[in-house]
């Protein structure tokens, strides 16, 4: 299996993946957070402004963050790239008549979702950004250090209180039907034991896929906001290769969110979705 790129803010954000953790989600957008390493804090700021990570006794490494209820966004300002994390809390449940979830079936089930999602959706598309009239030195900064393009990673957190989004999984009998499905107003994820195996799937207009399609990362579409694409009425049916059909590829359109929210954190940047 191929290793991820390393990257900083993700080992930042991240505790050890098998290990749910608590999300203490009150204060700021930079609300203090103790590391698991124990060596790194952050310190406190508001949402879309300035903060920074506090390595030794000095602030370092500025973040713009901004928390919405759907996921975290923070641009990272001397990496020149965008991270995406939310955190995810499990109701584990069962048919009748399985066996309960092992915490080792939770741990993979987790971490499994955790890499297709990542894989599908990460480094994906770079996304454009130019200079507002009244950009800072901070802002011609990170233009500079992205050449105009910034990368994106994507990742989701277990912990064990309420999270962006409430996730169900119901273990499931080998074969038995199950149909996953997000409710972005609510927040919820209903998944099943058996989405993290590779299958085929069919548009309304009964064009096929054997076994390609992912239910996982297609979902995560989902939590940002985004429609089924397999459906008679949308205007991307024929884009069968799109995650949000019954493909595996991430398009520019689907982080119309995401570029939504960056335009209204880093006044002296304006980003915008690739041209196609």
């Amino acid at each position: 299996m191929a290793l991820r790129p390393f990257n900083f803010k993700a080992q930042l954000h991240q505790f050890p993946p098998s290990t749910p953790h608590s999300s203490g989600r009150k204060g700021g957008a930079c609300r203090q957070v103790k590391i698991w390493s124990g060596k790194l804090t952050r310190v406190d700021g508001t949402g879309g402004e300035l903060c920074a990570l506090k390595i030794g006794g000095r602030a370092a490494m500025p973040h713009i963050v901004r928390h919405e209820p759907w996921g975290v966004i923070d641009i990272v300002l001397h990496e020149g790239r965008i991270f995406f994390q939310q955190d995810w809390y499990y109701l584990w449940q069962v048919r009748p008549p399985l066996a309960p979830w092992t915490y080792e079936e939770k741990r993979n089930f987790h971490n499994t979702a955790d890499r297709q999602i990542w894989g599908v959706w990460s480094n994906r598309i770079r996304i454009p950004v130019q200079l507002a009239p009244n950009a800072d030195s901070r802002a011609r900064d990170f233009v500079s250090r992205t050449a105009g393009r910034v990368p994106i990673n994507f990742d989701i957190r277990w912990v064990t209180r309420a999270g962006h989004y409430t996730v169900t999984v119901i273990k499931i009998p080998a074969g038995a039907p199950g149909r996953s499905w997000v409710n972005f107003g609510t927040r919820q994820i209903t998944l099943h034991s058996d989405d993290l195996d590779p299958r085929g799937a069919c548009t309304d207009t009964d064009v096929c896929t054997d076994n390609g399609f992912l239910t996982a990362p297609h979902e995560f579409g989902h939590t940002i906001q985004l429609p089924d694409e397999y459906r008679a009425t949308s205007p991307h049916v024929s884009d069968t290769a799109s995650i949000m059909n019954i493909g595996r590829q991430v398009r520019p359109r689907h982080l119309q969110l995401i570029v939504n929210t960056l335009n209204q954190m880093f006044p002296g940047c304006v980003f915008s979705l690739p041209a196609v």
